[in-house]
């Protein structure tokens, strides 16, 4: 058998430097790709502009009705776009007393998951949030002025067997998912607490409803 000659090893360098250029692009591609990937957050507090007093988006109602909404704000951190953005409230818990003992119970007939309404983008059922710290609204639920005893859960109503659904004022767990198609889902669990608002004395007020993020 005879030694390889100087063309053989050079022929051989030059493969196995195609290849390391090769595997150093897409490690580099991967790294590039990573670094300016969409980031997606969810927000809230219990003020302004989370939690604000205004005409209602509900077409469905004539005349137009006035109420209060409790948001949430997905703001995409990343440093591209987040492509078909859908939030969805994917559990509800229910507070029920029982000789004195309180527990969260599942509401299973609830139809959960449910796409959640985007604030002021009508019955569009994703959208897509820019990077560079930009956001958008998610609406979570609503309570109208003239009947505060119930709460609105604003789904999207353009999916096809979605009502919006009415809930008494009780303490609920609201489990809120935000999806895109090109990067990870997030999650987060909040406890919704209301108090006693008086309307038979023209009391309508909304100081009583808190929305508290439960920690993992």
């Amino acid at each position: 058998m005879s030694n390889p000659s100087l063309t053989d090893w050079l022929t051989a360098v030059g493969t196995v430097g195609a290849v390391a250029v090769a595997l150093f692009v897409a490690f580099l591609q991967n790294i590039l790709q990573y670094y300016n990937r969409p980031v997606l957050i969810i927000e809230f507090e219990n003020e302004e502009p989370f939690c604000k007093h205004r005409v209602l988006e509900l077409e469905d109602y004539n005349p137009v009705k006035t109420g209060y909404y409790v948001r949430l704000r997905i703001r995409n951190t990343g440093r591209s776009i987040a492509i078909d953005c859908e939030g969805k409230l994917n559990q509800v818990l229910q507070k029920v007393t029982t000789n004195g003992v309180s527990t969260f119970r599942e509401l299973v007939d609830f139809g959960t998951p449910r796409a959640l309404h985007w604030s002021g983008q009508g019955l569009r059922n994703n959208i897509n949030i820019n990077g560079g710290n930009a956001f958008e609204y998610l609406d979570v639920l609503s309570v109208i002025d003239d009947n505060s005893y119930l709460i609105r859960i604003d789904s999207n109503e353009s999916e096809p067997g979605t009502t919006p659904a009415m809930f008494s004022r009780v303490d609920y767990i609201l489990a809120i998912n935000v999806y895109s198609r090109n990067t990870k889902p997030v999650e987060k669990k909040y406890q919704l607490r209301f108090g006693k608002v008086d309307v038979q004395e023209g009391k309508v007020g909304y100081d009583d409803i808190v929305m508290e993020e439960l920690q993992k």
